[in-house]
């Protein structure tokens, strides 16, 4: 009988983030002698893949009562995606001895590695995902699952206000375009956890870690290359501050009882570093409790300065929002807690004299006489927008660790009008989208386990659309036989 699947330890389609499982009745051995040494060869040794389902085996074998075995156990770590997000989490590795009364039934879960979504325009390099766009994915699957991302797309009653003052804003995501104030960005999923039971009992749970936060993404509307000199906008962190660089918020690891928390988030304003961003990643998970999300971001408000502002004016609208975190939930199978999405957006309502006029929605005339007239497709695309982003999520475990909050944030220059222009009638606007990563899961072992020990596994790497997978491999005592 496959006590695994009767159990359903191991749970749900394995394509994303699969789990590999084995059972095996341990060896009854009568009147063994002292158990000194182990075998260098495991009994059982299983992988999380994310090609393959889960695999059962089980193996009855009667000679002398009473055994040992040793077991290795790693978590899965938390996804990330080398140069769109920062960096998960490492899954957990727990070791230890457990003494046996025979015959005993050994199960072994081996928790998958977070993986990321992409969609886009690629092109097609091996390893190079610059100009893909990561998408949600369901969290590693694992004895306790990792935390989601969701797959979210900009909101059809934002995009249809949009699409009525830019007419081709639902083409903006069949190509690249960095310059174009729309954006759905997505975190990265957690690991899944892996353990050990004998005879139903849950000795050793090794937590995954969390998953990476989307790196912060920020935006101005360019000037056009007819400016006036002197031209000022809401940018981020830049050359007037080069003490106070930006931080993104990284996955947490396993390497204890109670998982890592993630980092926190924060950004600045170039035009004035006093003013920032925060963002909390998700708390560690530990105990059997479930870690908390990050906290909801402050949004900012009003008008903080002379050169920018967080509040709609001159017939343009901003929005900004913020989202705290999922807790991950408890138990020994706790899950990570999901991704969250927050939106902004930024709607031009200075219409011109003719609601058919094209040519000369902004004019620049410069002192020498020269005439240039900005018409409609160098203004709706850069004053028209929505974006969207989603957190990071927490690593299964003893108690799954929380997911990050997720803040985006508009704003709107006020010292002068576009392009610095003393005619002009838009002002430039912005927005900074800023999320925190997963925090890790919690690991256990249960009080008979000898020389137990809990640290990292160190599968973390900055590497592809594949994280690190969970690991079990079990051995038996060596008894010369």
């Amino acid at each position: 009988m496959s006590h695994i699947s009767r159990r359903k330890v191991v749970k749900g389609a394995a394509w994303a983030t699969p789990v590999i499982a084995a059972s095996s009745v341990v060896p009854a051995y009568a009147a063994s002698p002292e158990c000194t040494t182990f075998s260098d060869t495991p009994f059982i040794s299983i992988n999380g893949n994310v090609n393959r389902r889960m695999a059962e085996q089980e193996y009855v074998h009667r000679r002398y009562s009473g055994v040992k075995l040793r077991f290795e156990l790693t978590g899965g770590a938390g996804a990330t995606l080398r140069g769109k997000s920062t960096r998960g989490g490492s899954g957990a590795k727990v070791t230890g001895i457990i003494e046996l009364d025979t015959p005993s039934v050994v199960e072994v879960v081996a928790g998958g590695g977070g993986m990321v979504g992409v969609r886009g325009y690629g092109h097609g390099k091996d390893e190079d995902y610059s100009e893909y766009r990561i998408d949600g994915l369901e969290g590693a699957e694992g004895f306790g699952d990792g935390g989601s991302v969701p797959s979210v797309r900009i909101p059809q009653d934002i995009m249809r206000e949009v699409e009525s003052r830019w007419a081709e804003a639902d083409q903006w995501d069949s190509r690249y375009n960095p310059q174009l104030p729309m954006d759905e960005l997505h975190g990265c999923p957690g690991g899944g956890s892996s353990a050990l039971l004998v005879n139903g009992e849950v000795i050793a749970v090794a937590g995954g870690g969390g998953g990476g936060a989307f790196i912060a993404k920020t935006y101005t509307t360019p000037p056009n290359a007819h400016h006036f000199p002197g031209t000022v906008n809401v940018r981020m962190i830049g050359p007037e501050d080069l003490t106070s660089g930006p931080s993104y918020s990284a996955g947490g690891s396993a390497e204890r009882a109670q998982g890592d928390d993630a980092t926190a988030g924060r950004m600045y304003y170039a035009q004035d570093s006093r003013i920032h961003l925060n963002v909390e990643g998700g708390k560690g998970g530990g105990n059997g409790i479930g870690g908390a999300g990050g906290i909801k971001p402050t949004v900012l408000k009003g008008t903080p300065n002379r050169v920018f502002s967080f509040s709609s004016q001159n017939n343009q609208v901003i929005y900004s929002s913020s989202t705290a975190g999922n807790p991950g939930t408890g138990g020994l199978q706790g899950k990570g807690g999901d991704g969250v999405v927050s939106i902004s957006y930024q709607l031009d309502n200075n219409e011109p004299e003719d609601r058919y006029q094209k040519s000369n929605l902004e004019v620049i005339e410069t002192p020498d006489g020269d005439r240039y007239e900005i018409g409609y497709e160098d203004v709706a695309p850069y004053f028209n927008g929505a974006q969207i982003i989603v957190s990071g999520g927490g690593g299964g475990g003893y108690g799954g660790g929380g997911s990050g909050a997720a803040l985006s944030q508009s704003c709107i220059t006020i010292a002068q009008k576009w392009n610095n222009n003393p005619k002009g009638i838009r002002q430039s606007v912005g927005y900074t989208l800023i999320a925190g990563a997963g925090g890790a899961g919690g690991s256990y072992l249960a009080p008979n386990v000898i020389e137990g020990e809990i640290s990292s596994a160190n599968n973390d790497h900055d590497g592809s659309l594949y994280a690190a997978e969970g690991s079990a491999e079990v051995y038996l005592c060596d008894l010369g036989w």
